[in-house]
């Protein structure tokens, strides 16, 4: 006998039916759902399709479910043989929430596949998967999901190829898993458009410990926490693209190949614990994690910050985002006693929102957090800022208050004067329409220990636009701030007057449309012409404290006539 003999078990329809404690030998599909099975109505989508306690042996792939819309439970199977062990694709709902489990499964061979399980009714239902406390020697693959648990699994590669995959994720959570790899190669956990929480896990002996990736389009946030990331062979963490991450508490050293070569090797020179080549972000944090006491004595060496030999960041090419690495921890177990903690300065109303412009007969209101001013325990503290405009350059000086006992957190206001002329004697900050507004603060003990001036920002009587606009865009309503996409209707002509200056919120767009969600774009249906001339141009630019490249979308035209 051999494998594929016989094809095996294919269900249709309604019902499904369950397998359990059956053994397969010699098929070439095991046990196959498909073709929209599903139950059609409310009392039964509690049912379970079950795949139970079955061995699957000398066959090619073993379980395979698509087209259902069913909870579903694959747990305690085992497979040994040559093709997946677990595939299930386009399984949807459209009416309740739905879980797929696969659980405690030992597959030798064969690994897990599931991809393309959504909701078609985009937030009011989703499908979990729970990917939890297999046993494999092939990778997890996850792709284009609502959600997914991936915890508890032991995965020991027996070829070069990443652990866990998980690609274009609403969200999901990886923790507690033990991941060892093969040959120093493969990623141990592969992150794109991922969203990801990635927590407790063990990873060793891949080429890369964690890869975190995404891309201009979709914008992602993955935390990484309390993993063990060890004696990889080229990258301990690797963050590219647009990835963003937050690395804290985490074991992260000697991730180079120890067995083959030594720290004065140049082999050893060309890895890293950190590998930060991305450049759409100014820091990552990376704070309060253990490198190894190699790393850390050169860390405990002189002044800080300064260019870690193990950490590829903005120290090696002043393009790449900064690795904080501040507060480092002096072994694998030690706790941090005492945090220094950079403030936070910005500008906000009376509702504690942060404030893009202030309008007309407005006030200004500061909002500092930063626990290191908080020194007296049983009183109320004040910190003192600075206040400046495009008007009045030279700085009003504002007192900020504690809003109470041990809080860190202060607050002030100040009133605004209508002036094209600045008065530093009047105790009002004197402003124009348009101005840019700047508060900063000297920040005795930042995350290093050291003294820093941070600074936030916003305007005084800016024009808002967001959605449909069908009126000019005129030099005496400039400057302009756009907060989500803006789209000119067919069969009206807008025209920019020269002069006129258009800024756009970074990485947002509260339109959540377009072809970029998050990033604001304008968008000609109509007509759109801007009128700049040579010594009065039009400028369209990003409203971020530090602007940056991909801030915005663009401008996008639709339809004819497209305008100039």
């Amino acid at each position: 006998p051999a494998s594929g003999d016989w094809y095996g078990i294919r269900y249709q329809n309604y019902p499904a039916g369950n397998v359990s404690y059956a053994r397969f030998d010699h098929a070439t599909q095991a046990i196959k759902y498909e073709n929209y099975i599903d139950y059609s109505n409310s009392n039964q989508y509690s049912d379970t399709l079950s795949v139970r306690h079955n061995k699957i042996m000398n066959s090619g792939a073993a379980i395979h479910v698509r087209y259902t819309r069913v909870n579903m439970c694959i747990d305690l199977n085992y497979y040994e043989g040559s093709g997946s062990f677990v595939s299930a694709e386009w399984n949807n709902t459209s009416s309740f929430n739905l879980t797929h489990r696969i659980r405690g499964n030992t597959s030798k061979g064969g690994r897990i596949n599931v991809n393309y399980a959504k909701s078609s009714t985009d937030d009011n239902y989703e499908i979990t998967y729970d990917i939890s406390n297999n046993t494999l020697d092939r990778n997890i693959y996850v792709y284009n999901l609502d959600n997914a648990l991936i915890t508890g699994n032991k995965l020991v590669m027996s070829q070069g190829s990443s652990g866990v995959q998980a690609e274009r994720l609403a969200k999901s959570t990886i923790k507690n898993n033990q991941l060892t790899g093969h040959g120093f190669s493969g990623t141990g956990i592969f992150l794109n458009q991922s969203n990801s929480t990635v927590s407790d896990n063990v990873i060793s002996k891949f080429g890369t410990g964690i890869y975190v990736t995404t891309n201009f389009t979709n914008p992602t946030f993955d935390s990484l926490l309390r993993n063990t990331v060890v004696f990889n062979g080229n990258r301990g963490i690797h963050v590219s693209d647009y990835g963003r991450v937050l690395a804290q508490y985490n074991n992260i050293y000697d991730n180079y190949d120890t067995a083959s070569y030594n720290e004065s090797s140049s082999q050893y020179f060309q890895t890293y614990d950190f590998y930060a080549d991305g450049e759409a972000y100014d820091e990552i944090d990376a704070r309060f994690n253990y490198w190894g006491a190699r790393v850390k004595s050169q860390m405990a060496t002189g002044a800080n910050p300064k260019n870690i030999n193990r950490i590829y960041d903005k120290k090696d090419d002043a393009k790449k985002s900064f690795v904080n690495y501040a507060q480092w921890r002096d072994c694998k177990t030690c706790t941090i006693s005492t945090i220094n903690q950079s403030g936070t300065l910005s500008l906000v109303n009376s509702s504690d929102a942060a404030v893009l412009t202030y309008a007309a007969g407005s006030s200004l209101r500061v909002k500092l957090i930063d626990s290191d001013r908080n020194q007296n325990a049983s009183a109320v503290d004040q910190v003192t800022v600075n206040l400046t405009s495009e008007t009045e350059t030279t700085a009003e000086s504002l007192v900020l208050t504690e809003s109470g006992n041990n809080t860190g957190i202060f607050y002030g206001t100040y009133s605004f004067n209508v002036s094209s002329t600045a008065s530093n004697s009047n105790s009002l900050l004197d402003v124009q329409k348009g101005d840019k507004l700047q508060v900063s603060y000297t920040d005795p003990s930042d995350d290093f220990g050291n003294s820093t001036l941070i600074k936030a920002s916003s305007y005084y009587d800016v024009t808002l636009l967001s959605g449909t606009l069908a009126t000019n865009m005129t030099k005496a309503n400039s400057p302009y701030l756009l907060t989500g996409d803006v789209t000119i209707p067919a069969n009206y002509d807008l025209d920019i007057e020269a002069g006129v200056e258009i800024r756009f919120t970074p990485l947002s767009d509260d339109q959540s449309g377009g072809t970029d969600a998050n990033r604001v774009e304008i968008i000609v249906n109509g007509g759109l012409d801007v009128l700049g001339t040579a010594s009065d141009t039009v400028r369209f630019l990003s409203n971020g404290e530090s602007p940056a490249s991909g801030d915005w979308y663009g401008i996008r035209y639709q339809n004819y006539p497209a305008g100039n």
